[in-house]
């Protein structure tokens, strides 16, 4: 069983595609994809993030106890997934979500259908492009996770939004 909370730099990832979250409070970004894990016993990475200023959702999820961590904001483990494990070869939903309510970027994290809450952060500079990103554990293994339906979504809303 892996004990150590991993980092982001332990994993290697495809950059898919980068996005600006630059519309007014109210909007939100959103990057959904289907996830294939190729090991139990091999973390798998989905990201929505600017790596050079440490801002956005990056987490990994180990197939075989069903832990969720944060890597992008030290948050260690946010979660623990219910269905587990996940066998090798099943597609796992995942979504990330930023909303952004003024300079605040509230953030949250759905894998597998279960909810995790996840660090908000206040917004970066504008025009900053956070990256899609999928990816596994560097484990010596070459083991390659596969994925599918990567998609971005940006939703823009001129109205306010409450709580």
């Amino acid at each position: 069983m892996k004990n150590q909370i991993p980092r982001l730099e332990q994993f290697d990832y495809t950059a898919l595609e980068a996005v600006s979250l630059d519309a007014p409070s109210g909007s939100e970004l959103s990057f959904q994809v289907e996830a294939i894990p190729a090991r139990i016993t091999q973390r798998v990475l989905v990201g929505l993030f600017h790596e050079k200023l440490k801002r956005g959702i990056a987490v990994a999820f180990f197939p075989a106890t069903g832990e969720v961590c944060d890597l992008m904001s030290d948050g260690g483990v946010i979660g623990y997934l219910s269905n587990v494990p996940i066998i090798p070869g099943d597609p796992v939903a995942c979504e990330l979500k930023m909303s952004r309510f003024g300079k605040n970027i509230v953030c949250s994290v759905r894998i597998g259908g279960e909810l995790f809450l996840y660090p908000a952060f206040v917004a970066a500079e504008e025009g900053t492009a956070f990256t899609a990103a999928v990816g596994q554990e560097e484990d010596g293994s070459n083991a390659m996770i596969g994925w599918f339906g990567a998609h971005i979504v940006v939703n823009g809303q001129s109205a306010p939004v409450a709580a």
